[in-house]
């Protein structure tokens, strides 16, 4: 056993080729530089790109350096041989940001609305499949017309934010039609799980993020009732489900800011005690499973209350709630993964969503996940409450999340990152009559061919990377 940092034993304890740079997700022409070392040397060392050699600089005899950069969007494979062995690194260059927004808002309005006068799906924003051109729904929570897609609403309007256009416009509010229509009532602030009168059980992660798409739409239109609707879904979430600390709502602050700089303070008040009471919970429980949560424990459950305490930190000043966010920083870094690949580096590990919102139905981590992003709010409500510094890690979790994203506007919902799955049929069950009891093998490293909840990692990477300071006191 080492109490050493997994990068600082690999680099100084094992005689392995080790690789590292503060940038594996790069911006098209932007510059990334990796370091090579082995503390055995780097005998007849090559570095090489699509089979063109890298220019080499040499620090020491066990440490190199090169510098990469393309003009053109793509995985790029790095090889790299010394010592008679040969490993490799992978770098993604991205769109910039600007554009990757723009397109993806232009794709959703343009290929993932649905139009059907008379239909109570008319206006919605779907699940779209890359390789039958054409949007998908069933009744099925994980793949139906809300819930976690309400993000594909919030992309729109983010986009509109930054420069208005009639079209895309129209589009979000035959959107908002339908979601007034059909999974938001606006007299008691209940949010549906799927279409109105379908039943569906309650859901805690439903009400923040319907509350979050009226405060980007309130930006959008100036229109205090939608700051109103905002304000008023958050109240009601914490008065439903109380202040136990469970679910994902992770924007009551930032929210409470919007509100106080619209003349709400009322509002503002009533979320800033629920903060409070939420904190007090969390340091109650300390890590005691406590509140509404899907599963038993993620990387989610220390990122998001992490980011809760830091909140309240930056009004309160307590110094116990700071040691407990502190503590969960330690529990959230703990699924991070530092391979010199951008699938992988500071990105958490996360369990089989392909088969909850894919199209393949398959168990096997995804690597990455949208929900990795909330490592990077929790370093970036750290940051902003303490002043410290983890901009290179938030970018390197942030950008590295935009690999489900294509030039053309398509977004896949995950990355499968097995080579290989193999399905376990139970003893005793019939092969084929669930997800879990599908025989063969199925091969990874490949994104799913369906968009469906994955905006939530351009939304927040658009929000800490370049409204970075919208949310600090005083802004």
């Amino acid at each position: 056993m080492t109490d050493k940092h997994p990068k600082d034993y690999l680099r100084e304890e094992t005689d392995q080729i080790f690789i590292s740079s503060d940038k594996f997700s790069v911006y098209k022409n932007e510059a990334t530089v990796l370091d090579i070392e082995c503390r055995r040397g780097l005998k007849n060392l090559s570095v090489t790109v699509d089979d063109a050699p890298l220019t080499v600089e040499y620090i020491n005899e066990n440490h190199a350096r090169v510098e990469f950069s393309s003009p053109d969007t793509g995985d790029y494979t790095i090889y790299v041989s010394a010592n008679g062995e040969r490993t490799l690194a992978r770098v993604n260059v991205l769109l910039p940001l600007d554009e990757l927004l723009e397109k993806r808002a232009y794709f959703i309005a343009e290929k993932q609305q649905y139009h059907k006068p008379g239909s109570r799906l008319d206006g919605a924003y779907m699940v779209y499949d890359r390789d039958l051109r054409a949007i998908h729904y069933d009744g099925w929570t994980d793949c139906n017309c809300c819930r976690e897609r309400v993000v594909m609403g919030i992309i729109v309007a983010k986009q509109l934010q930054r420069k208005f256009d009639q079209r895309l416009y129209d589009s979000l509010m035959k959107y908002m039609e339908f979601i007034e229509r059909e999974v938001f009532n606006t007299e008691t602030m209940f949010i549906e799980g799927g279409l109105r009168d379908y039943n569906l059980p309650r859901r805690a992660y439903n009400e923040p993020w319907v509350s979050l798409l009226y405060r980007e739409l309130y930006e959008i239109t100036k229109d205090k009732k939608h700051l109103d609707y905002a304000a008023r879904i958050l109240i009601e979430y914490f008065e439903w489900w109380g202040v136990t600390g469970g679910g994902n709502c992770v924007e009551p602050y930032e929210t409470a800011i919007v509100l106080r700089k619209a003349g709400m303070n009322e509002y503002a008040d009533k979320l800033e005690k629920y903060m409070e009471a939420h904190a007090n919970v969390l340091l109650a429980n300390v890590y005691e499973a406590t509140g509404y949560t899907e599963t038993g424990y993620e990387h989610e459950s220390p990122n998001g209350r992490s980011v809760m305490l830091f909140n309240y930190y930056q009004k309160s000043k307590s110094e116990k709630h700071l040691k407990l966010a502190l503590d969960y920083i330690d529990s959230g870094r703990s699924f991070f993964s530092f391979q010199p690949d951008f699938h992988f580096n500071c990105i958490s590990v996360r369990h089989w969503d392909c088969y909850w919102f894919g199209k393949r139905k398959i168990y096997g981590d995804t690597m990455p996940h949208y929900w990795s992003e909330k490592a990077a709010k929790m370093l970036d409500a750290q940051d902003n409450a303490q002043g410290t510094d983890h901009s290179k890690e938030i970018r390197q979790i942030l950008l590295g999340n935009l690999c489900l994203y294509r030039d053309d506007g398509f977004a896949s919902n995950n990355y499968l990152a097995p080579y290989i799955v193999h399905p376990h049929v139970p003893e005793g069950k019939t092969p084929g009559s669930s997800h879990t009891e599908v025989r063969g093998y199925f091969y990874g490293k490949e994104n799913d061919a369906w968009a469906n909840d994955q905006d939530w990692a351009l939304y927040y990477t658009v929000r800490i990377l370049d409204e970075k300071s919208m949310f600090k006191e005083g802004k």
